[in-house]
């Protein structure tokens, strides 16, 4: 028969998706039975043209989706993505603009772009479209797949120290207009910016429950 699918998208670890901490997360999914697929993050700049890491990431992301759908041992109704860092923001992305994922896991990364992008000081310029706060913010690129099934981890030691109270509230609000609180989770973790053990098995539950 068929089985779900997993496709997970790395933050900046010095290995890409060969990091031990990654490598982790993707054996655990293969054992809980899912097809597993990571891809790494190119890092292409040509501004003029329109090309940005991001927008390079994104089209390698779709085109990783359409890998697994074609598997004939993976059941397209139940794709998954998994992300940290940087990777959550592709994910991010990625959902806002594919609707066959039917569930997320954004780790380590949500927060209004404020936070993390100013005149003076900008975090990872890889991971944003230039340009991007004239038109949206994070929590409403997380509301654009909504209300297919979100679980967010951010932990006490980076910028997503805040997002429950501020960013979560907004998404749940959203959750609740579809009638479907129950398709949104929230866990916080006392810990830098990190994926470590107690997180990943957060979202390993998450996937079983969804998928």
């Amino acid at each position: 028969g068929t089985v779900p699918a997993v496709l997970n998208l790395h933050g900046h670890w010095r290995e890409g998706a060969r990091q031990p901490v990654v490598q982790s997360r993707l054996i655990a999914q293969a054992r809980l039975g899912y097809v597993v697929l990571a891809v790494d993050a190119e890092h292409i700049y040509d501004y003029p043209t329109g090309v940005t890491p991001l927008t390079v990431m994104t089209y390698t992301n779709l085109r990783a989706l359409d890998y697994l759908v074609s598997r004939p041992d993976v059941d397209r109704e139940r794709l998954g993505v998994v992300g940290e860092s940087g990777g959550a923001q592709q994910a991010m992305y990625l959902m806002a603009v594919d609707d066959r994922i039917r569930v997320a896991v954004l780790a380590i990364l949500v927060s209004h772009f404020r936070r993390i992008l100013s005149a003076e000081e900008h975090h990872c310029p890889c991971n944003h479209v230039p340009g991007v706060m004239r038109f949206t913010d994070e929590p409403e690129l997380c509301a654009v797949p909504s209300p297919r099934a979100l679980q967010f981890l951010t932990v006490t030691g980076d910028w997503t120290a805040a997002f429950p109270e501020h960013e979560l509230e907004e998404l749940r609000a959203v959750y609740q207009l579809w009638g479907q609180p129950d398709r949104l989770d929230h866990r916080q973790f006392d810990t830098p910016h990190d994926l470590n053990r107690e997180m990943r098995e957060a979202s390993y539950t998450w996937l079983e429950r969804e998928l």
